[in-house]
């Protein structure tokens, strides 16, 4: 019970007067489209386990971002990525499928998912990259925005599941993320 001339606090879990979480892992993808579900199945991983004032949601549309992460301290994004381009002759394929896992997996700002060029994956009009951007610049205070990459071989066919490859990286990936979140 509050006494007069007092407010009530929202829980730290929550912002005020939203009931919103402050934080939101959002996890893009596609799921019947090989490894860009990757990101699909990380928030899978997480949802064992959520941590309070955590929200996980999946999207196949980037652009969601930008109404989501509206209002929040933090945007944790997870979503697959393509190799940076001029990765090129330096690192073929073959040699990124002999990485251990948790060398696939990147955290990266918005401003060094820009400066790396890795590219996530995206058959949508909108971008992952370009609808961070707008996030930040149409929501003031902007949230503080992560992202956590799983990098993909560009894909060559119609897969409806994880390569083995990109499957071996989702406990990685989900163990990223939970440091993020100070949960361990």
């Amino acid at each position: 019970m509050t006494r007069p001339g007092r407010t009530r606090s929202a829980p730290q879990s929550e912002l005020p007067g939203s009931g919103r979480a402050r934080i939101l892992v959002a996890a893009v993808g596609q799921a019947f489209a090989g490894d860009d579900g990757v990101g699909l199945a990380v928030a899978r991983g997480l949802r064992e386990e959520v941590p309070p004032g955590v929200e996980i949601c999946e999207l196949a549309d980037p652009a969601r971002l930008i109404e989501l992460g509206a209002g929040r301290k933090r945007v944790i994004v997870v979503d697959a990525l393509l190799p940076p381009a001029d990765a090129g002759a330096g690192c073929s394929a073959a040699a990124r499928r002999s990485q251990a896992p948790a060398e696939r997996v990147l955290v990266l700002s918005p401003e060094e998912l820009e400066r790396r060029r890795a590219t996530p994956v995206s058959s949508h009009g909108l971008g992952v990259a370009a609808a961070l951007a707008l996030l930040a610049m149409l929501h003031q205070p902007a949230p503080e925005i992560v992202l956590v990459g799983v990098v993909i071989d560009a894909p060559r066919r119609y897969r409806n599941a994880l390569t083995p490859t990109a499957a071996a990286a989702v406990p990685a990936a989900v163990r990223t993320v939970r440091e993020l979140l100070g949960a361990r």
